[in-house]
């Protein structure tokens, strides 16, 4: 079996719309989604020691949705299904719980954040592939809100394992991320 390694400094981590209302019990998006599964201590554990590993190997970008704000669609044509939804429930209302960074995968020190995004794209008239083209990003790996319930680990493990070695057998890595 070869194994593919890649450049710390040409790889990125994307956390993808890393706000309360998604990535915490009790936000909108939890509270409407009849199918979302709780999440375990174990998960949130290893998903918050996994990013404070990271932050000090590989650049982290965070890709913020656009936070709803009052008279956001007055006066457009063209407004998507996704986005009339979004306005009808307010998602991620600016100066709300809900609209801020998640404590645990908001961004900190060293990190890029790139323009809001309004519909499903975090390149689509944003700043994101400018950002990754001017630092020398190669490869990207994904950390979205689907990724962080039930099942975190084992998809870390499955897709970051190989880049990422000296970080998965880092000391001090909690024993529920083994």
């Amino acid at each position: 079996m070869t194994t593919t390694t890649y450049a710390a400094d040409r790889t990125a981590l994307l956390i993808i719309v890393p706000y309360n209302d998604f990535m915490s019990e009790g936000g909108s998006s939890t509270r409407l989604s009849r199918k979302q599964p709780k999440r375990s201590a174990s998960t949130t554990t290893c998903a918050s020691w996994f990013l404070r590993s990271e932050r000090r190997v590989i650049q982290v970008v965070i890709v913020p949705h656009h936070r709803w704000r009052e008279g956001d669609y007055v006066g457009w044509k063209h407004v998507n299904p996704t986005q009339v939804v979004s306005n009808q429930a307010q998602a991620f209302a600016a100066g709300t719980w809900d609209g801020e960074f998640h404590p645990e995968f908001g961004p900190r020190d060293g990190d890029v954040v790139v323009l809001e995004h309004w519909a499903q794209s975090g390149f689509a008239n944003t700043d994101l592939d400018a950002q990754l083209t001017q630092r020398g990003i190669e490869k990207i790996y994904l950390l979205a809100e689907l990724t962080v319930r039930p099942g975190f680990v084992e998809e870390v493990k499955a897709i970051l394992k190989e880049a990422l070695i000296p970080t998965l057998r880092e000391p001090g890595r909690p024993p529920v991320c083994r």
